[in-house]
């Protein structure tokens, strides 16, 4: 074993193997200098498994120093709710390992620049990254070209067990339901390849997209409780931080222009506070935005008051005007609707019972839509009074939550 120099320059963790990637660009300068062979392994190692461990050996077989780079949390991409463990603490528990001599955190969504910074003789993946076209991530690509930039080898590891972080923490942990577990299982089972279902998702690149519905500002306002208040009874809070977002429609068609080329959203917008602008700046480059503006109401907004260290609210404020919009508002929504729908390969509704889409909006939709899917949801204002059996039928797809159905 390579004996760690120093201290950590690496926040958050006492273990002197834990070092940023610039320290440590320093330092395999060094043991090169001494004729060390430098092999370089990388990846999230969320919850480590035999796997991992056979993968590290195999690959420290090659080189007198292994070096492993970590993913750090906001760059990785491999589900909800992970990964399970923070940065520090997967480096931690990689600095554990005897045969791991160097850890480092990748502020990246791939290791090219760290290879480029440690220029080991030797980069190692498993062998389930051979073939580059099941690689989703697309990563694999840009790291052997930052390996043949610098002079280095690729390594693919065998026979180190059909393990995966990933399935472990969705079979055994996770958010998701047993239900929702199977359903995913079930679409494995049917698309076996990645390559199917990438091609399926790509295949939606040419639909042009119409989406109507609510906008809805989201405000999460982050404090900590001081104490109860002497005055009243109340327990008072300290301000910590507030971040905002554009919800609601905005945020559906933000998400199918990841997947379709062409997206129009149709919503109402208040004159009393509009956001416009903030919504029109954050909108995706393919999506374009017809708004109508409600005179009589504020753009919907719902600020939330969270405890900062769980995310727990401890309650909420909504700027809303709980009623359809006026008659003439009605009537220009509607002949919108009916003059644009057929013009779409899909028509998407998402009705938050906020007073954007009324009944005679809805029959617009259905009667000149190609393909009609909708979400219709109830909120605290019109609990009961927005099931998506009162204003919709004949839909090719409807999405309502297990409550409403």
């Amino acid at each position: 074993m390579v004996r760690a120099l120093g201290r950590p320059v690496y926040q958050g963790s006492d273990s002197p193997k834990i070092q940023e990637v610039e320290a440590l660009s320093r330092i395999a300068d060094m043991l090169r200098g001494q004729g060390k062979r430098i092999v370089l392994c990388h990846g999230v190692f969320d919850v480590i498994h035999p796997g991992h461990v056979r993968h590290l050996h195999k690959a420290k077989e090659y080189g007198d120093v292994l070096i492993v780079s970590v993913t750090a949390d906001q760059f990785v991409r491999k589900g909800i709710g992970q990964p399970v463990f923070n940065q520090v603490m997967r480096a931690e528990t990689l600095a554990a390992i005897e045969l791991v001599d160097y850890v480092c955190v990748v502020s990246d969504y791939t290791a090219a620049e760290c290879i480029k910074a440690l220029r080991p003789h030797l980069y190692s993946k498993g062998s389930a990254y051979r073939d580059v076209d099941e690689d989703p991530t697309g990563a694999i690509v840009v790291e052997q070209e930052a390996v043949r930039a610098i002079g280095g080898e690729v390594l693919f590891t065998e026979d180190c067990g059909d393990f995966s972080s990933t399935s472990l923490i969705n079979e055994y942990g996770g958010i998701l339901t047993k239900d929702q577990r199977a359903f995913l299982r079930d679409i494995q089972s049917k698309y076996i390849s990645s390559k199917h279902i990438i091609r399926l998702l790509n295949s939606l690149a040419d639909l042009k997209v119409l989406i109507l519905g609510d906008t809805i500002i989201d405000e999460y306002v982050y404090c900590e409780p001081l104490g109860q208040s002497l005055k009243q009874s109340l327990v008072s809070h300290q301000y910590l931080r507030e971040e905002r977002f554009c919800g609601g429609t905005i945020a559906v068609a933000n998400q199918v222009a990841e997947f379709c080329g062409e997206v129009t959203v149709a919503t109402v917008l208040g004159g009393l506070n509009s956001f416009e602008g903030y919504i029109r700046s954050n909108l995706r480059q393919n999506v374009s935005m017809h708004a109508f503006t409600r005179h009589d109401a504020p753009t919907v907004v719902k600020r939330r008051y969270l405890y900062e260290d769980v995310e727990r609210k401890v309650f909420e404020v909504s700027y809303v005007r709980e009623a359809a919009v006026p008659g003439k508002l009605e009537a220009d929504v509607a002949e919108f609707v009916r003059e644009q729908a057929s013009g779409y390969d899909l028509v998407m509704v998402t009705d938050y019972g906020h007073g954007a889409l009324t009944q005679r909006i809805a029959a617009e939709a259905t009667l000149h839509a190609k393909f009609l899917a909708v979400n219709a949801q109830t909120n605290s204002a019109n609990m009961g009074y927005n099931l998506i059996t009162k204003k919709y039928s004949g839909l090719d797809y409807a999405c309502v939550d297990e409550a409403e159905a």
